[in-house]
């Protein structure tokens, strides 16, 4: 007969995702949010700390750099914080700006998308008959059509 036994107690663990791998702003979005999601066991206070750092994009220039900590109390599955993505004046392609979480505490974990970007939609641009740079806004994954003439 056993007289003595072990157990084992396992915390289930806390993950804590941004929302998407990937979000995508134009620029001169101002409070551009990132939304973080807890999964799981929502019966204590976990935190969490935020970050971005350049991709293609530059701090100051494209993007407000941002970071700090976000507390998800009991009951809360989501939280968010804001990046305001700057308008230049530069005719440039799409730029990213890299996500990062660490640092969990209470339990929290990082989740499998602990990790993410944004992609900053830049200006389209062009040459006019005159010479000048003219621009034009596009959406995501849109074309522009130019006349140009043959044999110019």
């Amino acid at each position: 007969s056993v007289s003595n036994a072990v157990l084992t107690i396992f915390d289930r663990p806390i993950p804590l995702r941004f929302a998407m791998n990937y979000f995508s702003f134009p620029e001169g979005s101002t409070n551009a949010l990132i939304t973080v999601l807890r999964e799981g066991n929502a019966d204590s206070k976990v935190t969490v700390d935020f970050a971005t750092t350049d991709g293609t994009a530059t701090a100051g220039l494209d993007y407000a750099a941002t970071s700090g900590t976000l507390t998800f109390n009991p009951g809360q599955t989501n939280s968010s914080f804001p990046i305001a993505v700057l308008a230049d004046a530069l005719t440039e392609g799409d730029e990213t700006v890299y996500l990062i979480l660490s640092n969990p505490t209470g339990g929290g974990t990082l989740g499998p998308r602990s990790f993410g970007f944004v992609n900053v939609h830049g200006q389209a641009g062009f040459v006019d008959s005159a010479g000048a740079l003219a621009s034009v806004d596009l959406p995501a994954k849109s074309a522009l059509t130019l006349p140009y003439p043959l044999g110019a």
